[in-house]
């Protein structure tokens, strides 16, 4: 391998662990801040599916990542933390649906301004 090869793929190698790092050192800053203000993954996930609608809860539990008894846990742990709020349907009271508060955009916004 001549000297010029050797050294384009040393600089390959380079940007590749460099790369690793970043996204290693992206997902630990990640996991903190969820740590943090006290959320899992899953929960951060559903609030993400609120914040863009107001929804009901099979809306979230039909997404293809999420099983149907786990969201109905989460939601409860998150209306516990004051993340979301429920309301009912003003024609058919049978009907719910979930928002999210002020606070959970609130920390939501500090998680991707930490993460970003």
């Amino acid at each position: 391998m001549s000297h010029l090869n050797l050294l384009i793929a040393m600089t390959k190698l380079e940007k590749a662990v460099k790369s690793s790092l970043n996204a290693r050192s992206y997902r630990l800053q990640f996991a903190q801040e969820l740590h943090k203000h006290g959320l899992t993954y899953i929960q951060l996930e559903c609030l993400y599916e609120i914040r863009k609608a107001k929804c009901q809860p099979s809306y979230i539990a039909d997404k293809p990542f999420h099983e149907r008894a786990s969201v109905s846990r989460v939601l409860k742990e998150l209306d516990g933390k004051k993340l979301i709020s429920y309301t009912h349907d003003t024609v058919d009271r049978r009907k719910v649906y979930v928002e999210i508060s002020n606070k959970g955009k609130s920390i939501l916004d500090l998680i991707e301004a930490a993460t970003n």
